[in-house]
């Protein structure tokens, strides 16, 4: 009657079972680790907390409040070509980490239309809405969550013929926040899902009918 005998195994195969459990783990870890870096730069990338509160009032004599038949406003440039003015608006950080704000993100180096000035404390110590020139700090400012700053932009007239309107309604900022660097269209106001640009938010007019 033939008995089953017990086949050694190799050396060499269990070497091999011990190193794949214990490779296993470390590649699981691995995998685990790049899910999470992923995750995070996919959130990095998509932070959006900076918003244009509202307007902190005009700065110079060449641009006036305007606002039409239906009580929509505008900030209207005034003059000459090369004719520059001056307006301030609140810029608020709503989320949960630190924004370094370095300025405007122009789309070329020829796009001088619309330049930044600099910026002022939310709260100056001469109670001014925006603060006064007098106020006025460079580039870089670091904005905490749930703080705002004041941020005074320069709009230039360009050459404006009959009939052409100029209008900025977004500013396009550039900042970093969690490491990454972003250049983004801002409204220059606050605007709802339900509502538009025109309604809520309050532009730059540098050519057209009222300027």
């Amino acid at each position: 009657m033939a008995t089953a005998t017990e086949t050694p195994v190799p050396e060499s195969v269990a070497t091999g079972e011990r190193s794949h459990r214990m490779v296993w783990p470390f590649v699981a870890a691995l995998l685990a680790a790049v899910v999470v870096v992923a995750g995070w730069y996919a959130y990095a990338r998509s932070y959006a907390p900076l918003h244009v509160d509202s307007y902190a009032g005009t700065k110079s004599g060449s641009v006036t409040l305007e606002s039409d038949d239906w009580g929509a406003s505008r900030f209207v440039l005034h003059g000459h070509q090369g004719q520059r003015g001056e307006v301030a608006y609140m810029l608020r950080n709503d989320g949960r980490h630190a924004v370094r704000l370095s300025g405007l993100a122009p789309y070329d180096s020829a796009d001088t239309t619309l330049l930044a000035a600099g910026w002022t404390p939310f709260l100056t110590a001469n109670r001014v809405g925006g603060g006064l020139r007098s106020d006025l700090r460079n580039f870089p400012v670091t904005i905490r969550p749930g703080e705002a700053v004041n941020v005074w932009l320069t709009a230039v007239r360009p050459k404006c013929g009959p009939g052409i309107t100029v209008t900025f309604w977004t500013v396009r900022l550039r900042w970093s926040a969690l490491g990454v660097e972003h250049r983004d269209q801002i409204p220059l106001g606050q605007v709802p899902e339900e509502e538009t640009y025109e309604q809520t938010a309050i532009p730059i007019q540098v050519c057209g009918p009222r300027s």
